[in-house]
């Protein structure tokens, strides 16, 4: 992240570490809330949605086939 600040923000005209902190936080949460928006308009369950985005944990998260059709994610 240092490395990306130090080699964008002229560009992106942040004076200092905080102004870039700002921007990536607010950029995060509109990457998040495409992305709920983009399934849930689809027809995907929004609880299914938001499971779809959980923190990571050790192990990638493969719902299972009924979860998916459960969900909207799939269709018969």
């Amino acid at each position: 992240i240092e490395a990306y600040y130090n080699r964008e923000r002229e560009d992106e005209g942040w004076e200092t570490p905080w102004e870039f902190a700002s921007w990536m936080y607010l950029d995060t949460q509109q990457e998040v809330y495409d992305h709920l928006i983009y399934m849930i308009d689809r027809g995907v369950d929004p609880g299914f949605a938001v499971k779809s985005i959980r923190g990571a944990n050790s192990e990638m998260w493969r719902p299972y086939r009924s979860e998916l059709l459960t969900a909207g994610v799939l269709t018969q």
